[in-house]
């Protein structure tokens, strides 16, 4: 429905654990709950490539609000694969990653003001998402961000509070 509020609402049977895109003039993201040694899943909405038209009513408006020209991006690699929201700004061109995309072409090079990182939790960070994120060839050395914003880069896992009073984690926190 044009006007929901949330339009993934109720899709997550259908995907059925999988990863899933739906059509729709909003843009969202959810994840899809899945057992922990499962691939995690998410569902995406596509974001509009038409004008608003909407009627005046409070869903109306409320709908017209949260119109997004955009699109998903998805890169396949092997089983692996990332997606992505790309919105239009008003003259219709859009940036991915370091390029902007117009009706004439795309030009790169283009460095973002910030990157936020998730929670990085040194000590237990993966490798693999290091290197993609702060190595060489990495999302760092590609956007070129002019600030990064990093959460979390303590763990405190030796004084956790979660902890204080669990004696056998205590315990072995000591090995």
């Amino acid at each position: 429905q044009a006007t929901a509020v949330n339009p993934l609402t109720g899709f997550a049977p259908l995907t059925q654990g999988s990863s899933a895109i739906f059509g729709h003039a909003q843009v969202a993201m959810q994840t899809v709950p899945t057992p922990a040694d499962v691939m995690p899943a998410i569902m995406h909405t596509t974001g509009s490539v038409s004008l608003k038209n909407y009627s005046k009513t409070g869903r109306g408006i409320k709908a017209e609000f949260h119109h997004t020209l955009g699109a998903v991006i998805v890169e396949k690699k092997g089983e692996y694969f990332h997606m992505r929201h790309v919105c239009a700004q008003d003259n219709g061109s859009f940036f991915d990653l370091d390029r902007q995309y117009t009706t004439k072409g795309w030009k790169g090079g283009y460095r973002i003001e910030a990157l936020v990182t998730g929670d990085e939790h040194c000590l237990w960070m993966n490798p693999e998402v290091k290197r993609g994120t702060y190595g060489e060839g990495g999302l760092c050395e590609l956007l070129r961000p002019k600030v990064i914003v990093r959460h979390d880069v303590l763990d405190a896992y030796s004084i956790s509070h979660h902890h204080r009073k669990n004696a056998v984690v205590q315990w072995a926190k000591q090995e």
